[in-house]
């Protein structure tokens, strides 16, 4: 309890110390009002009466103009005595106080030279009326008027001047003052006594409106303290709302979505960083409508109908779309928000969040396509066995009769069932092209990459027609560049590639007439390995060689009693497309016409023989030119 009541009386006593320091600035702020407001007066009082008595100087004039303005003598007459003391001697009262009050406003020293200037004006006025009981008002009128200073010494000042007055003109000149050549010789503390009975409330007037300004002052001065507190609580509060927007706006920078505000009519006044990362457009560019503006043109309408549906009802908005971002590049994303309110009576804003969703619809569609190609795969290896294994049963049976196992058949029939053969042959290749297109075209991921010679696999490509070619009479060559030390090594499927050349081989053999020659040259640089299949003998034009690769074309030279699909050359370029490989062809008429087939592969000089040992690979680094001659 004791801890306690210490506690408490610390407590108050840090809150007293607190009051009194606010009580010093509240009557020091008072204090400072009081005299301003005092000085204010002073000044409006000063112009008063110095204009009051410009005015009593003028009818000072006026008077002894129109009341007697010559003097005569005789039959002479010359202009009255008054009228040269009412200009000339009201010039000089009216000379100092009018100085003061342009040079000394408000100053002691001028509100009591216009207290004493005022009263002899006024004992003046009365000596031009001859001492009319009537003007003699204008003493109270005066004191009346001097008390809107709010200054009690001003009117002491004021008194003892009209009090002597008085007592001198009385003694010495009464007729000018009470208008009696010989009055009661009393007669001066008959009017003292009524200027000091007037002057009782017009003291006590000035000391109670001063104590009221005193209070005005301090209720002003608390009022203002007042307001210096809560101004200061506005600035304070409105410095941590800006300190708080700040540190949000900064977590919006750095929060792994973008986030927005809009106003009432759901435009954006905020983005966060992020969608400049998104988009690769500045945050300015996104305020208002901006943002609208990369909304991919087919989810445009929905995404803006959604949107302005959620303005207008104050729902929640949650949508998916596409956008293009600054470069073309289209994105998925997923936007989110929710209405809010700063303030009780504060218009209803939106917050909401962009997030970047690419990746996941990537995924979903990626996944949709694996089972899509599963399921073709599926079809297609069924359909394919359904397909093979007839046509396979009958080339053996084919075989079975041209062996003579079924008995003797004529010459004839033996060159029917060569031909029947050769086209059961031909089906079977349509049904293995058609299949691999069918995977390269929809890129169905089942090729096994590894490092592959492209010299033992272009020999191994000429070995399987050789006996062909020596059948054709046409000369097989095979040369290797050796200008250059360069490994002939790629990264690439290896049952493609040897499709590749195969079909390459099998194009050029079925185009070169009898001894003719097909030559496969191998040459490298840095960066690139070309394969070159060269044949003589045959001439594709221009029209032709642009449509070469095309699916289901062929050259007029192609078409024989088998017919061909078509299909070999476009497999090639899709295998090639698939390796990040290019291929061309080139056909001159001239020198007995001569067509190449180049294929061109990227590669880089990482593919070393200590990298191909690593991998369990035979490097092949024989640079050599073989010659084959078929049928000799």
């Amino acid at each position: 309890m004791d801890v306690a009541g210490a506690k408490a009386n610390r407590f108050l006593q840090e809150d007293t110390a607190q009051l009194n320091a606010l009580d010093k600035r509240v009557v020091l702020k008072a204090h400072k009002i009081f005299k301003l407001q005092l000085e204010k007066n002073f000044h409006q009082c000063d112009v008063l009466f110095g204009g009051l008595l410009v005015t009593e100087w003028f009818a000072s004039i006026l008077i002894a103009v129109f009341w007697f303005p010559r003097t005569w003598n005789g039959t002479l007459s010359d202009t009255n005595l008054h009228v040269h003391l009412a200009i000339w001697l009201g010039l000089a009262l009216i000379s100092l106080p009018i100085f003061l009050i342009f040079q000394m406003p408000g100053k002691a020293l001028t509100r009591h030279v216009l207290a004493v200037a005022q009263m002899i004006m006024t004992s003046f006025l009365i000596h031009l009326s001859g001492g009319r009981i009537e003007t003699h008002f204008l003493v109270f009128a005066t004191l009346a008027f001097l008390a809107f200073y709010r200054d009690w010494k001003v009117l002491v000042t004021a008194t003892i001047i009209i009090l002597v007055d008085h007592i001198l003109r009385g003694i010495y000149y009464p007729l000018s003052i009470y208008g009696e050549s010989s009055p009661q010789t009393w007669r001066f503390l008959e009017h003292g006594f009524w200027v000091l009975f007037g002057d009782i409330f017009f003291v006590t007037w000035c000391v109670i409106n001063r104590k009221e300004m005193w209070e005005m002052a301090k209720k002003h001065a608390r009022m203002e303290n007042s307001n210096e507190i809560i101004e200061s609580q506005v600035a304070e509060r409105t410095q941590e709302a800006k300190a708080e927007k700040e540190r949000f706006h900064i977590l919006c920078s750095f929060a792994p979505v973008t986030i927005f505000e809009t106003d009432e009519l759901g435009n954006w006044t905020f983005v966060g960083q992020r969608w400049s990362e998104l988009t690769s457009l500045s945050t300015e560019a996104a305020l208002g409508t901006g943002w609208q503006n990369l909304i991919h043109i087919e989810d445009k309408s929905e995404v803006l109908k959604s949107w302005s549906k959620t303005i207008r009802k104050g729902i929640n908005w949650e949508c998916e779309f596409r956008i293009r971002d600054i470069e073309g590049k289209v994105k998925w994303v997923r936007g989110e928000a929710v209405q809010c309110r700063p303030e009780v009576d504060s218009k209803a804003i939106f917050i909401g969040s962009i997030m970047d969703i690419t990746d996941r619809k990537l995924s979903e569609n990626t996944h949709r396509r694996m089972v899509l190609i599963a399921q073709k795969e599926d079809f297609l290896a069924t359909l394919s066995h359904d397909l093979k294994n007839p046509i396979i049963g009958t080339n053996r049976i084919l075989e079975l009769i041209l062996n003579g196992k079924m008995g003797p058949i004529s010459r004839e029939l033996v060159t029917i069932m060569h031909k029947l053969k050769e086209s059961n042959t031909s089906l079977l290749r349509m049904i293995q092209n058609l299949i691999a297109i069918y995977r390269y075209d929809t890129g169905a991921d089942y090729l096994s990459f590894e490092l592959v010679d492209l010299v033992q696999l272009s020999r191994s490509a000429i070995s399987d027609i050789t006996l062909l070619a020596a059948d054709n009479g046409v000369e097989l060559r095979f040369e290797v560049d050796n200008s250059l030390d360069e490994n002939y090594t790629v990264v690439a499927d290896k049952t493609s590639l040897v499709r590749l050349f195969s079909n390459l081989l099998d194009n050029a053999l079925k185009f070169t007439p009898a001894r003719g020659k097909i030559t496969v040259a191998l040459s490298g640089t840095e960066h690139h390995i070309t394969v070159e299949i060269i044949n003589t003998g045959s001439y594709i034009p221009e029209d032709s060689q642009k449509r070469l690769f095309n699916r289901f074309y062929q050259g007029e030279e192609g078409k024989s009693y088998v017919p061909g699909t078509g299909l070999g050359l476009y497999i090639c370029s899709q295998i090639a497309q698939a390796h990040n490989a290019n291929i061309t062809c080139i056909s001159t008429p001239d020198d007995g016409c001569e067509t190449r087939f180049i294929v061109s592969f990227e590669t880089e000089k990482q593919t070393s023989s200590g990298s191909l040992e690593q991998l369990g690979v035979q490097s092949s680094t024989q640079h050599d030119k073989v010659h084959y001659s078929a049928g000799k």
